[in-house]
């Protein structure tokens, strides 16, 4: 059977028209490490700027050890930074998560919806050909401190560990959409896919009141390089001509 090739796009929105800010008003940017103090190191382990955190990736680090407790493990990772700034799981808005193995997708399913039992963070879910080190999966996410800012948009998908969309504070996360139809089917055309796409990502934008106009940063994700030119032709049909955003478009094993 031929693979259809899917289009994947997660996106971050500010509700709020940006406007200058004095140096004084900037948040304060501080480490996620014990001490407050500043990595010595490629990368810091997290970094929160006013009520965001920003988590880097955390593997398995567990070779050995059978799925399941990769999962746990790599998890696990993500409280313990979370823990330095005082938070919990339940802080999360967004998670990347990079599967090495995406046959395994369900089991990680089962494993990661253990950790978030209520109101799930929004998700992108890829599938790479490797994973840093000797981990097989990798997770990064952002979380944000006041919980009473934080708000579900939509309903996770039955059996899905995920929500549409996650607002913190003046931000929406929104999961990474595909081409689904509502009766779960695909479009017949890779163009009718990526529109597809599209709309499913601007139902989320309409229940939390905001449009294309909000949109300040997109992933692309593609399965296949050949598939670029279309994604880009119809992906420019749903913004203003010079009010595109920020934009990576990343070619990944699955979506």
């Amino acid at each position: 059977m031929k693979k259809i090739c899917l289009v994947s796009i997660t996106v971050i929105l500010a509700s709020l028209i940006a406007v200058s800010m004095a140096f004084s008003q900037i948040p304060e940017k501080k480490f996620a490490t014990r001490d407050g103090s500043r990595p010595n190191s490629l990368f810091a382990p997290g970094v929160m700027v006013g009520k965001t955190l920003y988590i880097s990736g955390k593997g398995d680090y567990r070779p050995d050890e059978d799925y399941p407790e990769k999962v746990k493990n790599c998890l696990n990772e993500i409280k313990k930074s979370l823990a330095v700034m005082n938070l919990d799981m339940r802080h999360v808005v967004k998670s990347f998560c990079y599967l090495q193995d995406h046959t395994k997708y369900p089991e990680f399913n089962k494993i990661y919806a253990e950790f978030f039992p209520n109101e799930p963070p929004a998700r992108t879910t890829l599938g790479v050909p490797q994973v840093p080190g000797d981990s097989e999966i990798e997770i990064t996410c952002i979380a944000y401190a006041d919980l009473s800012e934080k708000k579900m948009v939509g309903a996770p998908p039955e059996g899905f560990p995920f929500s549409p969309g996650i607002i913190g504070g003046k931000t929406l996360y929104i999961s990474g959409k595909g081409d689904h139809l509502p009766d779960g089917k695909h479009p017949g055309t890779y163009e009718e896919q990526v529109r597809q796409s599209m709309r499913n990502i601007e139902g989320v934008l309409k229940q939390a009141g905001l449009g294309w106009d909000n949109v300040v940063m997109s992933h692309v994700f593609l399965d296949n390089y050949d598939n670029l030119g279309m994604t880009n032709k119809v992906y420019s049909e749903f913004f203003d001509f010079g009010n595109e955003p920020a934009r990576a478009t990343v070619f990944v094993d699955w979506v």
